[in-house]
């Protein structure tokens, strides 16, 4: 789909625990300003999100539990849905105008990680509903 970009990434581990890239400065467009970082969680069969933005685009990694991000062009209603997590460690880009929601599919919490290309503009946040879960 237009607009949505998937970066497959590698968890390494040890007995110490994991490590996963989620984004490095080369995957990021470089007309865009550095925006916000943040961390999302859901609970089982939840969704966050159902909304899209006009001006600006969103990276998510689902780094604990299972999920995937959705993605809805408004304009021709096509559809997306990028299945994440820990065993399939995928950065997932939505561009702007895209409708999307992270949804948690798995039975346990789940933990994203997100970078926005700005920082959050309660007057750019359009409802859009992407996934029936709340």
């Amino acid at each position: 789909m237009k607009g949505v970009r998937v970066l497959e990434r590698e968890r390494r581990g040890d007995a110490r625990g994991w490590l996963q890239k989620v984004l490095s400065r080369s995957d990021l467009d470089p007309e865009r300003e550095f925006g916000e970082v943040y961390v999302v969680s859901a609970e089982p069969g939840e969704a966050r999100g159902n909304h899209l933005h006009r001006r600006m685009g969103e990276y998510f990694a689902v780094v604990s539990g299972r999920g995937e991000v959705v993605a809805v062009d408004p304009g021709t209603g096509e559809r997306i849905a990028v299945p994440l997590g820990e065993d399939q460690p995928r950065t997932v880009y939505v561009g702007p105008g895209l409708a999307h929601a992270v949804v948690n599919t798995g039975e346990t919490p789940m933990v994203a990680v997100a970078w926005a290309e700005g920082e959050h503009d309660p007057g750019d946040v359009f409802p859009y509903l992407v996934s029936s879960r709340t």
